[in-house]
């Protein structure tokens, strides 16, 4: 499975780039919600990791803009997060997301 994972964390996106290789996926990695989106538009994963904090265009952004790209609307989204609130998670879905993990992940 061909996964793009979107984090300005360069730790947390190479560990989670790491451990999906291990798995056997195709990981792919952007630093930011721009260059994710184009990304996407030049690759066509078959999932998104989306940070929600990120610096410029955060995850919620990046998320919405997405969803409304004809390319691109299709394509779940699971935004992984530090955010533990409800209206967290509540946001995320109104901006297109199909899941909401907190971090850290555990790897099992």
């Amino acid at each position: 499975m061909k996964i793009l994972v979107i984090d300005d964390d360069d730790n947390f996106r190479g560990l989670l780039i790491a451990l999906l290789k291990m798995d056997g996926h195709e990981p792919l990695g952007a630093e930011d919600g721009s260059s994710g989106i184009e990304l996407a538009r030049e690759t066509n994963p078959d999932l998104i990791l989306l940070d929600a904090l990120m610096p410029g265009m955060d995850g919620f952004k990046t998320c919405e803009a997405m969803k409304t790209d004809n390319d691109l609307k299709k394509i779940p989204v699971i935004m992984l997060t530090v955010l533990e609130k409800v209206s967290d998670a509540e946001r995320a879905f109104e901006s297109g997301a199909n899941e909401y993990i907190t971090k850290p992940i555990n790897e099992a």
